[in-house]
């Protein structure tokens, strides 16, 4: 995989995108541990994150954050957008997501020998990181082999609804939240549910 640097206004990949023009804070990073254990990955950055700076501070950041916290995993997680500037009416682009998407596996491949569990919020991330075509894809658990013959080079992910989701719809919350914890429980036990191979993947 080519280094694709770090996001802002010099790197090409954010010129070519331009989502940053007008932002008050973009280009989010991770924020929490520098060293995760636990990384939840969400779609874009709101509004209220282009404010104030700081990203899963809402009401659906603060309900994933809560249930890490009660599972113990509170000290030890990060969080990170696959878009990380804020987009208009928080409609995302196969454009801006495709740029974005970069960065994100740049941080992916190297986080990856500490991370015991990434957990992908919605359907844009798990597009996004496990890319495979599946009208089942909620509440699985993944293993992806991002380099052939590299035992640091495994990612296990769980794939869930967004909780921004979820509070459109309490009826399914008390099962997400199961769903979750039961990730969460397996870590770092090396369970297959469902696979894929990533060690040959590149940046088109």
């Amino acid at each position: 995989m080519n280094d694709v640097g770090q996001p802002g206004i010099d790197n090409p990949i954010c010129n070519s995108c331009g989502l940053y023009v007008g932002k008050n804070t973009p280009f989010h990073g991770l924020e929490g541990n520098p060293h995760p254990k636990i990384l939840v990955i969400g779609e874009a950055v709101c509004c209220d994150g282009d404010v104030t700076g700081s990203i899963f501070k809402g009401a659906s950041g603060k309900m994933i954050k809560e249930l890490l916290r009660s599972c113990g995993y509170g000290d030890c997680s990060a969080f990170l957008n696959i878009v990380r500037c804020h987009p208009e009416g928080n409609k995302l682009s196969t454009r801006v997501i495709k740029a974005c998407s970069q960065f994100l596996w740049r941080d992916l491949l190297i986080m990856r020998s500490h991370l015991e569990l990434t957990i992908l919020l919605g359907k844009t991330a798990f597009d996004v990181v496990i890319g495979v075509k599946e009208k089942q894809w909620n509440d699985y658990m993944w293993i992806l082999n991002t380099e052939t013959d590299n035992p640091n080079a495994i990612l296990l992910c769980y794939t869930c609804y967004h909780p921004a989701y979820i509070m459109r719809r309490r009826s399914l919350e008390a099962q997400w939240k199961i769903g979750l914890k039961d990730a969460l429980d397996h870590v770092p036990r090396d369970i297959t549910i469902k696979g894929w191979d990533y060690s040959n993947w590149t940046i088109e």
